[in-house]
């Protein structure tokens, strides 16, 4: 764990520490610097140059390990919050602990969300977060590295087989490559993800994005299966004049027409299982 200073100052920002002085403040507001100060104020930062997803795994192996030293971090922070000040022995919550037991695997530090390309002056090296535009910013890339994978005339011909990445090495220094990425409103791309890989039955079947599966995603055609298989038994069994076994009903058959219900069944269970497209935008 030497990578990682467990007794370094927290991450809160000046912004950050000024709000803290306003008094009073509303109840939103309250419940922000609440979660805040339970959770992304005690990590501590990462060395310079060491990639995130490391750390982030050594922070989880810590948190493991030893509570009672990353609790140093929590004190320090406790002397900064004037509205949510965190005891020594206070635990984080337990969405924020399988946030950070999913993201090291989950694909959110994925290569594929990594784009460059020679075509602007100067170069430029981009980051894409799901749900925040990915899938047009990726058309957007292809188009830019055409001229450099594709023959003059075969720019939409199936020989065209353009990258996301220019082929050339580029420096990691940003003042010499910059690098740009494009946030959207939390609430809203939630909500965004929500309608896209939860709302229609085929979606979220196929793809398997609004997790967790076992209640949302693929499993739920497997418990499709199995439903109708003991119906037909049941069936079988009240022919032959046998009581019919009971059966439990499916949450996803239950409320799938109740948007509002729906919605809260998934905000409600989300933190089981993160999905890549459900990841705080702070760790994309």
């Amino acid at each position: 764990l030497e990578s990682v200073d467990f007794d370094a100052p927290s991450l809160m920002t000046d912004n950050t520490q000024r709000r803290s002085t306003h008094y009073p403040i509303d109840e939103a507001e309250f419940i922000i610097q609440k979660s805040y100060g339970e959770t992304y104020a005690r990590m501590p930062p990462c060395k310079e140059g060491m990639i995130e997803k490391e750390c982030i795994a050594l922070v989880v192996k810590h948190l493991h390990q030893n509570q009672n030293q990353n609790n140093a971090t929590a004190n320090h922070v406790k002397q900064n919050s004037h509205y949510f000040q965190v005891p020594s022995d206070h635990p984080y919550p337990w969405w924020f602990e399988t946030l950070l037991r999913d993201i090291p695997t989950n694909g959110a530090y994925g290569s594929w969300h990594h784009f460059s390309t020679l075509s602007t002056d100067p170069p430029l090296r981009f980051c894409a977060i799901g749900k925040n535009g990915s899938s047009e910013w990726r058309k957007i890339f292809l188009d830019l590295n055409t001229p450099e994978f594709c023959e003059k005339g075969d720019e939409k011909g199936e020989k065209c087989k353009s990258k996301l990445n220019t082929a050339t090495k580029l420096s990691d220094d940003p003042l010499v490559i910059p690098r740009t990425v494009f946030i959207r409103d939390p609430l809203e791309r939630l909500l965004s993800g929500y309608l896209d890989k939860c709302v229609k039955p085929g979606i979220r079947t196929s793809q398997g994005h609004c997790q967790p599966n076992i209640v949302f995603g693929v499993d739920f055609l497997e418990r499709e299966s199995s439903k109708l298989q003991k119906n037909q038994e049941a069936k079988q069994q009240r022919q032959e004049g046998k009581e019919e076994s009971s059966l439990m009903p499916d949450l996803t058959k239950v409320v799938q027409d109740m948007d509002k219900e729906m919605f809260a069944v998934y905000v409600d269970l989300l933190p089981l299982s993160w999905n890549v497209h459900f990841v705080p935008r702070e760790f994309s």
